[in-house]
């Protein structure tokens, strides 16, 4: 049986790691030593994420940290959750690239060895294990964003993964927590950092694939749509109907007993083309503005709709009254790792 001298070398490197794990507990001369120069001889693993733990071996790196620094490529670690001389655990630190990582004690600084920072699993801001499930607040809005009337309760389950119209794909079932019916089913897959959904945009076409979410990307686009004489709520309409999605600014929400520094994605629809207006076609737009915000380990966290701001020319930007506006919000949840 042939064995890979890169098999061989992840073995000495972990028996190595081992031996200087224990070293750790064992009596260390003071930190830092006079005229030393730390060294660091492996890290493992030597590629990781933000926010994953990683081991640092080497020898001289000073009995406790002290004053001492170690930086990912410049960027200086923040959480340690134990140094010693020969090993040091730390966290990656957001905002750390792949290059070399250094450790400096009492001024002096070792070798660099090379560390790639891994894109992120953008998969755990919308979780799609079968098992996972959230239990969600949902508030209907005035004009002024205050809630009315009643909350009301609905719970969200993955209850299958499989294929569905040519993708792998999680189902979702939406369930009224009142009555325990089913109100809802969803579809949704992730390629990437690209999460979509099987949905109807606008409910204007029949239901495919659409790219909800662009994790890896500050904007993006959704979905465009072209009208020709659409009849809609008595009116008719030609132009242009489009979807675009971009990122916002990260906001911290609780649920339960932890916190989550979630994602803000802003979902932006429009119309701009002309209608008619007492038998005349006018210019026209429209414009509502969804706010979604995901978190790590939970997925989606709080949703708010805005209003329909409606333009037409000689006439000034009115909000659409009567218009349904929704706010949601995660209560509790649970996450499968099947």
């Amino acid at each position: 049986m042939k064995i890979r001298i890169s098999t061989i070398l992840a073995m000495i490197f972990f028996i190595i790691s081992g031996l200087l794990i224990v070293s750790c507990g064992s009596d260390n001369p003071s930190n830092p030593k006079p005229g030393l120069i730390p060294q660091i001889l492996s890290l493992i693993p030597a590629q990781a994420r933000v926010d994953d733990t990683i081991y640092v071996a080497g020898v001289d790196l000073g009995a406790t940290q002290s004053s001492s620094k170690l930086s990912f490529n410049g960027t200086s670690a923040i959480t340690f959750i134990s140094w010693c001389d020969t090993l040091i655990k730390v966290i990656v630190p957001g905002g750390a690239t792949s290059g070399n990582i250094t450790v400096t004690v009492g001024g002096k600084t070792s070798n660099g060895v090379l560390f790639q920072v891994l894109p992120p699993n953008y998969s755990l801001f919308f979780p799609v294990a079968k098992g996972g499930w959230g239990v969600y607040d949902r508030y209907k809005l005035d004009a002024n964003n205050a809630h009315t009337g009643n909350v009301f309760v609905d719970s969200v389950t993955c209850v299958e993964r499989g294929t569905y119209e040519g993708r792998t794909a999680s189902f979702f079932i939406t369930y009224d927590e009142t009555t325990k019916q089913p109100i809802d089913t969803g579809y949704y897959y992730f390629d990437d950092s690209k999460l979509y959904a099987f949905t109807e945009p606008f409910t204007l076409l029949p239901a495919s694939w659409q790219l909800i979410v662009d994790f890896n990307s500050n904007k993006w686009d959704i979905t465009t749509i072209v009208l020709k004489d659409y009849a809609i709520a008595g009116f008719v309409v030609n132009g242009t109907m489009t979807i675009i999605g971009e990122k916002g600014t990260n906001k911290t929400f609780t649920v339960g007993d932890k916190s989550f520094d979630a994602i803000e994605v802003i979902s932006t629809y429009k119309f701009d083309g002309t209608t008619n207006v007492f038998s005349t076609f006018l210019p026209a737009k429209f414009t509502q503005v969804v706010k979604s915000y995901y978190g790590k380990n939970c997925g989606l966290i709080y949703k708010i709709d805005g209003d329909i701001t409606v333009e037409v020319q000689n006439m000034p930007p009115t909000v659409l009254s009567g218009a349904e506006k929704w706010e949601r919000t995660l209560k509790s949840f649970f996450i499968s790792i099947k």
